[in-house]
C-alpha cells in the first residue's frame, strides 16, 4: 500500500537524523558522515552530536489518563484503546498532536494522533510541552519493548512514572523544527490517503448491492469512482518516487541516503 511506503520513508528519515546522526549540516551534507563533532554521553552510553544532550520523556510531554467511553453517544471522534480504534463518539477528550501509550494490554502499541479523539482508561494520552517534538518522540519510543517494564501480575500494565523516566537523545530545537517541517507532509499524505480509502470503500459497499440486484448499472460515474479507488494502489511506485524527488530537492535525501552537495 502507498501508506506502508510513506510510513517506511518517515521512519527512515528519523533513523538518518536521530540514530545515525546524518541530518543535514549547515552545508547540506550528512552531519556525522561528514566529520561532525561527536561526544560521549555517559547516561545514554553512546556518542551524540556535540551540541545535543540527553533528557527523559518527561521533558517533552505530560501524560494524561484516558476515561471510560460507554456513556458517550455515537459520533465522529475516534475512541482509542490499547488495541487501536474501538468506536466513534460524539465528544473528544483532547484535540491536537498526541502520543498514545497503552496503560494496560498491548503495551507496545504506541500511536501518534493529530486530531480530536477520545482515549479510554487503559490508554494514556499526552500533551506536548515542547514545540515540534511529537513526531520525534513517537519514533523515539515506538520500537521500545515496553513489556520488559510490565508492572502487572495479570494483564500487562504500565505506569506513568516508568514512561516519564525513559532516556532520550535531546536534539537542539532547530534540528527538531527542521525535522518536523520535512516529515509533516508525509503524515499529511498518509492521513489524506486514509480518508480517501474510507470514502471510496463506503461508495463501493453502497454500490455493489445495487449492482448485484440490478438497481444500478456501471455508468461513467461509477466506473470513475472504482477506477479512482484502484489508482490509489496502481500508481504507488510513481507516487513514492515523486515524493522521494521532493525530499531530494529539499534536504539532499533520495530515499536511501543523503546526497553530497557541493558547497
Amino acid at each position: 500500500m502507498i501508506n506502508d511506503n510513506l510510513e517506511k520513508m518517515a521512519k527512515q528519515l528519523y533513523d538518518y537524523w536521530f540514530v545515525q546522526f546524518d541530518f543535514p549540516n549547515e552545508n547540506g551534507r550528512p552531519y556525522k558522515s561528514s566529520g561532525g563533532a561527536m561526544v560521549w554521553n555517559e547516561k545514554l552510553k553512546r556518542e551524540i552530536p556535540k551540541e545535543w544532550d540527553n533528557c527523559t520523556l518527561e521533558y517533552y510531554l505530560i501524560i494524561k489518563n484516558g476515561r471510560d467511553h460507554k456513556h458517550l453517544g455515537n459520533g465522529i471522534y475516534p475512541v482509542y484503546g490499547s488495541g487501536g480504534e474501538i468506536r466513534k463518539v460524539d465528544s473528544f477528550i483532547y484535540s491536537g498532536e498526541s502520543i498514545l501509550m497503552p496503560r494496560k494490554g498491548s503495551l507496545n502499541n504506541i500511536m501518534y494522533v493529530n486530531d480530536a479523539f477520545w482515549s479510554v482508561d487503559t490508554m494514556f494520552y499526552s500533551e506536548m510541552k515542547q514545540p515540534h517534538c511529537a513526531k520525534y518522540v513517537f519514533y523515539s519510543i515506538k520500537d521500545i519493548d515496553f513489556t520488559r517494564w510490565d508492572s502487572g501480575t495479570g494483564v500487562p500494565s504500565m505506569t506513568s512514572s516508568t514512561l516519564y523516566s525513559i532516556l532520550l537523545v535531546k536534539p537542539d530545537a532547530d534540528s527538531l523544527a527542521k525535522f518536523d517541517e520535512i516529515i509533516t507532509p508525509l503524515f499529511l499524505m498518509i492521513k489524506k490517503n486514509e480518508m480517501q480509502i474510507v470514502e471510496l470503500t463506503k461508495q463501493r459497499d453502497d454500490l455493489l448491492p445495487l449492482l448485484m440486484n440490478g438497481q444500478a448499472s456501471v455508468n461513467y460515474h461509477l466506473a470513475h469512482s472504482l477506477a479512482t479507488f484502484s489508482i490509489l494502489y496502481r500508481h504507488k511506485p510513481k507516487d513514492i518516487e515523486n515524493e522521494k524527488n521532493s525530499y531530494t530537492h529539499r534536504c539532499g535525501w533520495n530515499g536511501n541516503h543523503f546526497i553530497q552537495r557541493a558547497a
